[in-house]
């Protein structure tokens, strides 16, 4: 049995209206029928519909008075023109108001049930583009890269800023502080967000494998553009663009200088639109000094310089990050812890997270996937190793509950948001009595 997609079919002759109707029934579609304009025009006030049928030359309203309701109340449904073969100028006027398709008569029943098929398929393929769209636009919106702070905030107004551009970037910090998602965030809130983001790791390869996968190779068996010209209108992402051989430094200046390239052993030029965003956790003022890394090219990419600090920089933000990542991996694992409790959140806040956001999401990952309980992380679910250091650093407990205001003010604000403002349903939400919510909001200045 098919999907019970709804369907509207209105035509004045009865025969049609109700020989059409039957089939779609048989199909396993919810079937209304309407004998005239009207008719259909006041089950269109009550009912949304994914696909209607409707004659044009009806008494009491026309099929262009139907359609018109029908766009007005719902723009996605499909609205499929009946019309005599006599009749295509309607027809064609029909589309022209916002009709999909159009049948003509006498109908050829296999043939519409065909179309239904490839309808609801291509409205199936839309709403998951729609949904993945949705998905990238939140994924890699600014507030998604988690922090409060001053430092990320700083943050944010920069990438605000050169999102707007096409200018090079270069993103610079400690290996797992989140280089890459500042990148991917500044290319889907670009004018670029429509091609593609590459994502190339510089060191990870030979230079001449690197060589043919950036700028591809032409032979007499083989022919591959390159991520250059596959980019091509989008943006490629250079992370640790100091382990660049200096050969392929200079290949990457020329296409940012001059727009194109020439493929290994080829000699004919490759024209490319691309915007360059290079990462790296090294100081490549050092390497130009050491004669490792093209000033060259460092002008051009250093343009513009986005500095990620640290987590231990940002100890604030732990606790957003913490809640974060226990939503994606509630998500991806099947539980339902809600957040850590004090002893947890201690430790997490006193250890000094060397490997930065990318270490502090594996252990909440390791601690999801081997918690026994079922609410909230405690102590116990804090790695051994983590628990000792933190012991030792023992960050000054008025951080730690400066780190819990921002958290708390950032919460309940953004479940306030989420119901309206209307502080019933947000109160239940955050599980407190609406007193509690209220003495809350007092307490953390939330007007």
């Amino acid at each position: 049995m098919k999907t019970k997609a709804k369907v509207l079919v209105v035509d004045d002759e009865q025969v049609i209206r109700e020989s059409l109707g039957t089939i779609l029934e048989e199909e396993g579609y919810q079937v209304s029928l309407a004998s005239d304009g009207k008719e259909a025009i006041d089950i269109l006030s009550q009912e949304i519909f994914h696909i209607i049928f409707c004659d044009i030359r009806m008494p009491k309203a026309d099929g262009f008075a139907v359609l018109k309701k029908a766009v007005k109340l719902n723009p996605e449904t499909f609205f499929i023109v009946i019309t005599a073969f006599g009749d295509m100028n309607s027809a064609i006027q029909a589309l022209r108001y916002g009709a999909f398709d159009y049948i003509t008569k006498p109908l050829l029943f296999d043939d519409i049930l065909i179309k239904i098929e490839h309808l609801l398929r291509y409205k199936n393929l839309i709403t998951e583009n729609q949904i993945l769209k949705k998905e990238i636009e939140e994924k890699y919106s600014f507030d998604q890269i988690i922090g409060q702070g001053p430092e990320m905030r700083e943050i944010y107004s920069l990438m605000r800023k050169v999102s707007a551009t096409h200018n090079t970037l270069l993103i610079t910090g400690e290996r797992g502080t989140g280089k890459k998602i500042v990148a991917k965030a500044i290319h889907y809130n670009s004018p670029r967000k429509s091609y593609q983001f590459i994502g190339i790791q510089c060191g990870s390869v030979s230079e001449e494998v690197l060589d043919q996968k950036l700028f591809g190779f032409h032979n007499e068996d083989e022919y591959y553009k390159g991520v250059f010209v596959d980019a091509h209108k989008g943006t490629i992402f250079l992370d640790d663009i100091d382990l660049l051989p200096s050969r392929l430094q200079e290949k990457i200046f020329q296409v940012i200088e001059h727009g194109s390239f020439v493929p290994f052993r080829s000699q004919k030029s490759e024209k490319v639109d691309v915007r360059v965003i290079a990462a790296t956790n090294k100081d490549l003022v050092g390497e130009i000094n050491a004669g490792t890394f093209n000033e060259k090219l460092f002008d051009k990419i250093n343009s513009c310089e986005i500095k990620m600090p640290p987590l231990r920089a940002r100890r604030n933000d732990i606790p957003f990050l913490i809640k974060y990542f226990i939503r994606k991996y509630n998500n991806d694992l099947g539980t339902n812890i809600l957040f850590v409790e004090e002893g947890a959140l201690r430790a997490f806040m006193n250890y000094d997270w060397p490997g930065n956001i990318r270490e502090l999401a594996n252990v909440m990952e390791r601690a999801l996937m081997t918690t026994n309980n079922t609410t909230f992380l405690t102590e116990e679910d804090v790695p051994a190793d983590i628990a000792n250091k933190a012991a030792l650093l023992d960050t000054n407990m008025e951080n730690i509950k400066e780190a819990m205001r921002i958290y708390e003010t950032h919460h309940i604000k953004e479940v306030l948001a989420k119901h309206n403002q209307d502080k019933k349903h947000a109160a239940h939400a955050l599980g407190l009595s609406l007193s509690s919510l209220y003495r809350k909001l007092e307490e953390l200045s939330i007007h």
